[in-house]
């Protein structure tokens, strides 16, 4: 069975258009008619309708994933710079070398990438750069961090996992522990509570005021 061109768009809404009909078509260059079985012209609207083809594809609703993994991609490893040049060929780095980092490169509001660390760069912390605590990051060789794009030019970091499994700044599992060294946990604080069990050792940082209670909170001396 064949159809022309005047015909193809009305064919499109039947139910009955079988895989060797056949479509005339034209010839840009003119001649004679071109003829196309609707395999073709089926086979040729899905190629051109895969997602790859679209820069800029937007949903129309909920993204329903029916079971399947949604995967990120690996992109190319960056060099660590006060601007961390990363691309849009994926959302896992690996970043590379110890100069400092200010910020990372504009991904647009919304982007969410994950960082590895393979060397040591300092991670100030700025309007820019939002990291925990306010507080500058010194990675470390095996470290990650989720980092999120809220807004023009600025990021968030929203997780930080160090390489030692521990917290950022904690360099010993204190549950673990039968020494505990405050000194290593920072003297910012006025006083610090400490829960400590039979046979363990405790280290104050020389300068500071210790004040021992008991478990029922009763004060058993200060030093």
């Amino acid at each position: 069975m064949s159809f022309r061109l005047s015909q193809f768009w009305h064919r499109l809404t039947q139910s009955s258009i079988a895989n060797t009909d056949i479509f005339w078509f034209d010839s840009p260059e003119g001649g004679h008619p071109k003829k196309v079985t609707w395999l073709t012209i089926k086979n040729a609207i899905i190629a051109g309708s895969e997602v790859v083809d679209d820069l800029t594809p937007q949903l129309g609703g909920s993204l329903d994933t029916n079971s399947f993994q949604v995967k990120w991609s690996k992109g190319a490893d960056v060099i660590a710079a006060s601007e961390l040049p990363v691309l849009v060929d994926g959302n896992y780095f690996d970043v590379s070398g110890a100069t400092g980092i200010a910020t990372i490169a504009e991904m647009g509001i919304g982007t969410v990438i994950l960082l590895h660390f393979d060397a040591g760069p300092l991670l100030t912390h700025s309007a820019d750069l939002v990291l925990p605590g306010a507080a500058n990051i010194t990675a470390a060789a095996g470290d990650e961090a989720i980092f999120v794009q809220y807004a023009t030019g600025d990021w968030r970091c929203a997780l930080y996992f160090p390489a030692t499994g521990l917290p950022y700044g904690i360099t010993a599992n204190l549950a673990e522990l039968n020494y505990l060294d405050l000194a290593a946990l920072g003297t910012g604080a006025a006083s610090k509570a400490v829960v400590l069990d039979t046979g363990e050792d405790f280290v104050w940082p020389s300068g500071g005021i210790l004040t021992l209670r008991n478990r029922t909170g009763v004060d058993m001396g200060t030093y």
